[in-house]
C-alpha cells in the first residue's frame, strides 16, 4: 500500500515538472508572436478529451497574419502552424470550414476575447 501511494506522488510529481515545462515552452512561443505584434490567444479545455490552445498574430482590424495551434491530450504536445486561417478575419464564420472540432471552439473563444478586447479599448476611448 505504502509503495502505490508513493508511486502516486512520484507521477503527481512528474506530471507538475512536464506542466511547467510545457508553461515555459507556451510562454516562449507567446514572447515570439508578441514581439510581432497584437496576440489573441483562443483555448478549449477539457478534463477528459483533448484541448486546444491558439495563438493568434492578428491586425488591430482583425486580420489574421500568423497562427499557431497546440492541441492533445498531454503535457508533450507543441505548437504546430495554423495555416488555414492566415489572411482571414478572426471575425469570419467558422462552421463550415474543414478545421478540426476543438480548433473550431478555440477560434470561437479566440473571436471572443478578440470582441472583449474592442469593447475595452471604446470604453477607454483609446483608438484600435
Amino acid at each position: 500500500m505504502i509503495q502505490l501511494i508513493i508511486l502516486i506522488i512520484l507521477v503527481w510529481a512528474l506530471q507538475c515538472v512536464f506542466t511547467l515545462f510545457q508553461l515555459k515552452y507556451f510562454n516562449r512561443e507567446y514572447i515570439n508572436l508578441r514581439k510581432k505584434g497584437f496576440v489573441l490567444i483562443g483555448k478549449q479545455r477539457s478534463r477528459i478529451s483533448r484541448g486546444c490552445v491558439i495563438l493568434l498574430l492578428i491586425t488591430r482590424d482583425g486580420e489574421i497574419l500568423d497562427g499557431k495551434v497546440m492541441n492533445g491530450y498531454t503535457v508533450f504536445t507543441r505548437f504546430k502552424t495554423l495555416a488555414s486561417v492566415k489572411n482571414r478575419n478572426i471575425m469570419e464564420n467558422w462552421e463550415d470550414e474543414k478545421i478540426d472540432s476543438v480548433i473550431k471552439k478555440a477560434l470561437y473563444n479566440a473571436q471572443s476575447n478578440y470582441i472583449k478586447e474592442l469593447e475595452m479599448l471604446n470604453t477607454q476611448n483609446i483608438p484600435a
